[in-house]
């Protein structure tokens, strides 16, 4: 690559596949190339002209994530022929999937190595990086994410992430607490936590999450602490008891429960069962105001009989969850699960999602309707055509008629007024005054 003189400002494009830790991955390499002087966007309309490079951050967790990462490889080099195409992320990271075969991919970028990324490319381009402090990127979103642990080592039949993610360690609370304030100083509102197992944070450090949380809630200016995903194991007294004490952190726990059926859950290497499930929901509701819980469950799984699947719908029934997540089984290769006898057909596995999704989408209606009548704080993600959008602090999201005050990353009371399916329509207070 020929240098390029600064005021030309080449540019990066970042797509992202998968889960948040992904999107957390994929801020910082945006924020290493804007201290080099690059132009950075997350899709073509936040850029101008067209990329001189492409970063791609996959997913390996199913069979269809890898099939996306594939294809969108493939699109970037049929769209940006002259760019420099650049795998990352964790389907980039396993021998299994490897990525080295797709003609329009130049490179390959470990995990590991994502932190120099943007300095090796810099490099090329002739540009050096910029003094004084680091440039505050533009962003759409009212939320950030905040990493404070990588890495799992649980190894559950099904999964490959601990191939790509590693062994499990965490950031120090000094760096974590530096860079949340950074980011509330960029006008994040509302920050997420993310790891691959965020439950094991600090097992490495001799602390634990709930030590982190007391410090980070204390952060001036932070609106709202959320958590992403706890393994339920993980889930105990002391994150109950904070999350109840603390206003700054969101009502919201979404714990994968995977199954139902305490064969599967043990086939799958999972070190829960059903009743310790429900039990520590039923706890959590009971102390925690407002708390809505959101899950993942697997169908399909080897040797899921339709017994096992319907004990997966009781669970559904009897938890109340604002919201499920289902997916098929997807075989990974050089997993346990890859080779179990009686592997579900698929066309089984599709039947029982479509049953589970349609019963979960009632159940998760019925969760919504509890609300109703109730004035909820909304942090606006968006307004177009007089509506706004956003999430109340335990992860319901309000559509709402949108006044002339109403802007994007501001915090509006919302009566919350009909529940449908996964929306909740509202009414701004301030305009049902004004009626």
């Amino acid at each position: 690559m020929q240098n390029v003189d600064r005021t030309s400002l080449p540019s990066v494009l970042i797509k992202t596949l998968g889960c948040k830790v992904n999107r957390y991955d994929s801020d910082r390499l945006a924020a290493g190339f804007a201290r080099f002087g690059f132009h950075v966007g997350t899709d073509q309309r936040t850029l101008e002209g067209t990329p001189d490079v492409v970063v791609i951050n996959t997913c390996c967790v199913t069979h269809t994530s890898e099939r996306k990462c594939r294809q969108m490889i493939r699109k970037s080099g049929r769209e940006y022929p002259n760019a420099r195409i650049i795998a990352t992320g964790c389907a980039a990271e396993l021998e299994t999937v490897d990525l080295s075969g797709i003609k329009e991919l130049h490179e390959i970028c470990s995990i590991g190595e994502q932190d120099n990324l943007a300095q090796r490319i810099a490099l090329e381009f002739g540009l050096h990086e910029m003094e004084g402090p680091s440039p505050i990127l533009p962003h759409e979103r009212t939320r950030a994410f905040l990493k404070v642990q990588e890495g799992c080592d649980l190894f559950c039949s099904y999964c490959s992430v601990p191939f790509s993610r590693g062994a499990p360690r965490s950031r120090p609370i000094t760096e974590a607490k530096e860079e949340i304030n950074d980011l509330v100083n960029q006008g994040f509102q509302e920050v997420v936590l993310c790891g691959t197992r965020l439950g094991w944070y600090g097992t490495d450090l001799g602390i634990a999450l709930p030590d982190l949380l007391q410090a980070l809630v204390k952060t001036p200016g932070l609106l709202r602490l959320r958590l992403s995903s706890l393994e339920p194991e993980d889930l105990d007294e002391r994150i109950i008891e904070i999350l109840a004490q603390e206003p700054v952190l969101c009502p919201h726990l979404h714990l994968p429960l995977q199954s139902g059926s305490n064969r599967i859950l043990e086939c799958m290497g999972r070190e829960y069962r059903r009743d310790d499930y429900v039990w520590m929901i039923e706890e959590a509701y009971e102390k925690i105001a407002d708390l809505c819980v959101s899950t993942d469950i697997m169908v399909g799984f080897p040797g899921e009989s339709e017994d096992d699947f319907q004990e997966s719908l009781l669970v559904v029934e009897r938890c109340g969850f604002s919201k499920v997540h289902s997916f098929p089984f997807s075989i990974r290769p050089g997993t346990p699960a890859a080779d179990m006898p009686e592997q579900v057909p698929f066309p089984v596995a599709r039947q029982r999602r479509e049953i589970l999704d349609r019963f979960a989408l009632t159940k998760a209606e019925e969760t919504r309707r509890r609300f109703l009548g109730r004035t909820m704080p909304i942090l606006v993600e968006s307004c177009e055509n007089g509506l706004a959008e956003g999430l109340t602090p335990n992860y319901l999201r309000v559509q709402f008629p949108a006044g002339p005050h109403v802007v994007h990353n501001t915090v509006v009371d919302v009566v919350l007024k009909k529940a449908s399916g996964l929306m909740v329509e509202g009414e701004n207070t301030d305009e049902a005054g004004n009626d």
